[in-house]
């Protein structure tokens, strides 16, 4: 499915047309590497190309947390419109992604998996390095957890709870929850 995907998404950025909306693609795990290049990808887009909004296709395991953080805040720092659009899984870190979009697409066979988030710190013998790698994956948990609760108007209280269970969600579990604002039968290539 990703390879033919993706090339379709090729074939569209060779031949764009004007009524086409900008897209943006995210496949795989979600790391620094992949969020500076998307990031730039972002960036390169001249003000003309990137009209009233844009898509992002994701289809993502998940990954870094710190990485899915920073760029939740750049889509929501950004003056165009994001809609994100999901696809095969969302999973894990890469739900925060999602829920940047200012609509929220699912396809209707993808699925979300939400957990509590899970860290590989500094393997070192100094007690500091490990209080202040401690230190740093609280802040990201509280940041994780406050951005959703934001975007769900949900309390902080519940949502952790709804983590800690684990749960995989369904297009439409996803939409009560309030994590998907759409489902669709296919993927919206919209015009402009």
């Amino acid at each position: 499915e990703y390879n033919r995907l993706y090339r379709f998404f090729c074939e569209i950025r060779k031949y764009p047309l004007p009524y086409m909306k900008p897209y943006y693609f995210l496949a795989g795990e979600i790391n620094q590497t992949s969020v500076n290049n998307l990031i730039a990808s972002m960036l390169a887009r001249s003000v003309e190309e990137v009209r009233e909004s844009a898509n992002l296709y994701i289809s993502s395991t998940g990954g870094d947390l710190d990485s899915a953080i920073r760029f939740y805040d750049f889509i929501k720092a950004s003056d165009v419109k994001i809609n994100t659009v999901g696809y095969g899984q969302i999973d894990s870190a890469a739900v925060l992604l999602f829920l940047a979009g200012d609509k929220r697409i699912l396809i209707k066979n993808c699925r979300l998996r939400l957990h509590l988030p899970v860290y590989n710190g500094p393997q070192s013998q100094v007690l500091s390095v490990h209080l202040e790698t401690i230190s740093l994956f609280r802040q990201l948990d509280n940041r994780y957890f406050e951005i959703i609760s934001s975007s769900l108007s949900k309390p902080v209280s519940k949502i952790k709870q709804i983590y800690s269970e684990g749960k995989i969600l369904t297009p439409q579990d996803a939409m009560k929850l309030g994590i998907a604002t759409e489902v669709a039968d296919k993927l919206p290539i919209d015009r402009i």
